[in-house]
């Protein structure tokens, strides 16, 4: 059962349990006994993969390989083995739907022409459609942000880091370079 080791359900830690007959694999969340998967070994020589909730794929190929070792006893106790392999594929990705756009005015800001007037912060909200896993978080990329130089603050282009990452609140913050200092 050590290639169940490490398996997630939702960023939930799994535990895989063998039947006493040796027929049934159930993987259930740790602590819930929620069922993920449910493996079963038939004695026809048939088996059955039945999967409930959602696997975290970390690899390159999204995808985990159950490799399962089976014996076959007959009646005179000859025995024979052989593996059978199930390949779990990750499913969709989510989809960003909308993000809403913000207009500031930085005339509001400190030394502003309308400094404590003009709007000078803002909320929006990003909507997105969950694919077969949730959605842990959102971020920001800092190397994708003002790719094209448009946002620039004493002709220099703004560029964006991430300072702080709370309890799943991440902060971002713009800054210029001038003469080798951050600004």
């Amino acid at each position: 059962l050590s290639q169940f080791d490490g398996l997630l359900t939702d960023n939930q830690v799994t535990v895989a349990t063998l039947s006493e007959d040796g027929s049934n694999i159930t993987l259930t969340v740790a602590g819930t006994g929620e069922v993920v998967l449910s493996i079963t070994l038939n004695t026809d020589g048939t088996y059955q993969f039945e999967q409930f909730k959602p696997l975290e794929q970390t690899n390159d190929s999204d995808t985990i390989a159950l490799s399962l070792p089976t014996t076959i006893v007959d009646y005179d106790q000859d025995t024979v083995s052989n593996t059978f392999v199930i390949t779990i594929a990750d499913g969709d990705n989510p989809v960003i739907n909308n993000v809403t756009s913000l207009s500031l005015d930085e005339s509001g800001v400190e030394q502003g022409s309308l400094q404590g007037i003009a709007i000078t912060s803002g909320t929006g909200s990003i909507s997105a459609a969950a694919g077969s896993d949730i959605i842990d978080h959102f971020e920001v990329e800092p190397t994708e942000f003002n790719v094209s130089g448009e946002l620039q603050s004493q002709g220099q282009n703004v560029l964006l880091e991430l300072t702080s990452n709370v309890n799943g609140v991440r902060t971002y913050e713009g800054y210029i370079e001038l003469d080798g200092v951050r600004i």
